[in-house]
């Protein structure tokens, strides 16, 4: 009896301390992320209301590039957070500051990006910097660094189970760290809370139809997925690609960063439009309605391959939502599919598909639309999983076991 006694005792001591941590890294992290909705929303509302903001944004680049070498952080992204989660390495608090400022002057001036990538960072950066504070373990710091991701995370959308679970699943694909769980779970609903408090709401998408489950509406949904899939793969092969070869193109960081400033403009004039500008969020909301332009989803492609390939801040996460969905609508309009739920299966598909997250996108499904159709959902985010291979949108990802089989994936044995 007394053995159980002090057993209990230990979990709940256990218990009772995960409870503060992760509660300490939410309000935290939570503060954060609303300070960096709010940064970006008045981003996004001066650039609509001038646009003129467009030609400034090569010399808005030479800015980014300065403060990094300044600082020293010439490679710091969401790679270095993965990196450190798997090598224990320290992540420098300074990041968090950076990549606020760089991706809230990206949004400013008219880069094609997103916010989710500089969330992941910063609240990294910040669960990092509080473990070494409070002189924790190893293996603490590191889950507070996944308690960190996913409260900012969750701060823009006001998804905690999403942001909980992708912050444990996209670090090494095929296994899970469950003991990150709860605390992720309960750093994320504090963060929420605190966005809520503060005035801030999230997105929650309705969508117009959702079809039957008959054998013809199986067959467009697997098309669907299958195709979409396809878009993500491009996607990440054009940006891991383009910033490999504009860096050995234009080695210097300054000319490349401007020069790709310069490409964003251009074609920015050349279509007379900007819809590609920015995190397009409304875009998204429009796709879900039912009514975008059938192109737009290679028009973003591009525009986010060349921000974020010569340099610009922001993140990845955003702009496949958008591809996603807009291509989703195009094809419901093709292959007579509601457009509104296509462009949602489509959303779903192309980021399970770019973070090679299945679960992530099941739960994501449900939060952003409802439980209605949620195994067509479940169908595309595993499809989407399963078919893209070793792609990712982050090169540091591990993909622990083979897609198709339940064999260790050789590539990471021999590593």
């Amino acid at each position: 009896m007394e053995k159980i006694i002090n057993h209990g005792k230990k979990y709940l001591y256990i218990f009772a301390r995960w409870i503060f941590l992760s509660t300490l890294v939410g309000v935290l992290c939570g503060l954060v992320g609303v300070c960096f909705r709010y940064a970006l929303d008045f981003a996004h509302h001066t650039f609509d209301r001038h646009h003129e903001l467009i030609f400034m944004l090569p010399v808005a680049g030479l800015f980014i590039v300065w403060i990094y070498r300044k600082l020293n952080m010439k490679r710091k992204d969401t790679n270095t957070i993965l990196e450190s989660l798997r090598s224990y390495d320290n992540i420098p608090i300074v990041m968090a500051p950076l990549i606020f400022i760089s991706t809230f002057i990206t949004h400013l001036y008219g880069g094609s990006s997103g916010k989710e990538g500089a969330a992941l960072q910063m609240g990294g950066a910040i669960g990092s910097y509080l473990g070494r504070t409070l002189r924790l373990k190893k293996d603490d710091i590191k889950i507070l660094i996944m308690c960190g991701m996913s409260s900012i995370f969750s701060t823009f959308f006001l998804t905690p189970l999403t942001a909980s679970v992708f912050s444990i699943e996209v670090i090494n694909v095929g296994t899970m760290y469950y003991g990150a769980l709860l605390p992720c779970l309960i750093s994320s609903i504090v963060a929420v809370s605190i966005a809520a408090l503060c005035g801030l709401g999230g997105h929650s998408f309705n969508i117009i139809n959702i079809p039957s489950f008959t054998l013809s509406n199986l067959i467009r949904v697997l098309l669907l997925a299958v195709i979409g899939t396809l878009v993500s793969v491009i996607f990440c092969l054009c940006m891991h690609y383009f910033h490999k070869g504009f860096k050995k193109l234009i080695p210097y960081s300054y000319n490349r960063i401007l020069v790709g400033g310069i490409l964003i403009v251009a074609l920015t004039v050349l279509f007379g439009t900007y819809r590609y500008n920015g995190a397009g969020t409304d875009i998204i909301f429009e796709a879900v309605n039912g009514d975008v332009l059938p192109y737009d989803f290679i028009l973003k492609l591009i525009f986010t391959v060349i921000t974020l390939g010569a340099g610009y801040k922001g993140g990845e996460i955003l702009p496949s939502f958008y591809i996603g969905a807009t291509f989703g609508n195009m094809f419901g309009h093709l292959m007579g599919l509601d457009p509104s739920f296509a462009a949602a299966l489509g959303l779903v598909t192309v980021f399970s598909a770019v973070v090679n997250c299945p679960i992530t996108g099941i739960i994501l499904s449900c939060e952003f639309f409802g439980a209605g159709g949620i195994v067509f959902f479940a169908l595309c985010a595993i499809i989407g999983y399963t078919l893209s291979g070793y792609t990712s949108l982050y090169d540091s990802q591990k993909i622990m076991y083979n897609k198709l089989g339940l064999e260790r994936n050789r590539e990471e044995v021999n590593k």
